[in-house]
């Protein structure tokens, strides 16, 4: 940070039009540092680097209105939409959805296609609304979701849960379905490909008892235990084994 005053300050005094403020993992947070500067210089613009989807596009617009407003219009936007893998995923991947549709033919078929949805998923609701919104995302079954009711005020409360068993835990207490809520739909769990468990099963069979295998292989993959024991039962059957 002292660096970055340093060179801010030295460009003002030269006449510089503008300097970068970037970002990544590497970086210090660029609105941070930008809003550092201000008062130590002039005339001097600030480019800051954002990396869109972070957060939500309103909320960005909120940050640089009223940045711009500060540094008496010298704030200039450089938007990033590349970068480097571990920069991304340190970032995080996720959607932010928002509020569902209230009528409920559209908001079941939102779900819908949240299922379908890899990532994480950031969603809003009003408390008149989430019992319903619960109900419709039940049907993602085992899916984790994390429910945050209250944030930052004095009756917070965070709970994570499989989302079948998030109208229940509504249900359960009057005041869990008061005041505002933000909920995370957890990324979906990887699906083992068809020859996982054979895979899995295969490298026990060669240090565990038959049914020991069979049964470590079916938890670890996902696989029907019926079926790798029936495979287990034909490798043994295989000649020169």
């Amino acid at each position: 940070m002292r660096r970055a005053g340093s060179v801010a300050i030295a460009a003002d005094a030269l006449g510089y039009e503008g300097v970068l403020i970037p970002t990544g993992r590497s970086c210090e947070d660029p609105w941070t540092v930008a809003s550092s500067l201000i008062d130590a210089t002039r005339r001097l613009k600030f480019l800051v680097a954002l990396r869109p989807g972070l957060i939500t596009p309103s909320q960005y617009a909120r940050i640089a209105a009223t940045f711009d407003r500060l540094s008496g219009g010298r704030l200039l936007i450089n938007l990033v939409t590349g970068g480097d893998a571990a920069g991304l995923a340190g970032d995080g991947q996720f959607l932010f959805r928002g509020f569902l549709p209230a009528r409920a033919s559209e908001r079941q078929a939102a779900v819908q296609a949240l299922a379908a949805e890899p990532r994480a998923v950031v969603l809003l609701e009003a408390p008149h609304r989430i019992a319903a919104l619960a109900d419709a995302l039940a049907a993602l079954d085992q899916r984790a979701i994390t429910v945050a009711r209250e944030l930052t005020k004095q009756f917070e409360q965070l709970a994570t849960m499989a989302c079948a068993h998030l109208p229940r835990w509504l249900a359960s207490e009057p005041q869990r379905q008061r005041g505002e809520f933000a909920l995370v739909l957890h990324p979906a769990p990887d699906t083992p490909g068809p020859g996982d468990g054979e895979r899995v099963l295969r490298l026990l069979l060669s240090e565990l008892p038959l049914k020991t295998a069979v049964k470590l292989a079916a938890e670890l993959s996902g696989a029907p235990r019926n079926a790798l024991y029936q495979q287990a039962l034909r490798w043994q059957g295989e000649p020169g084994r």
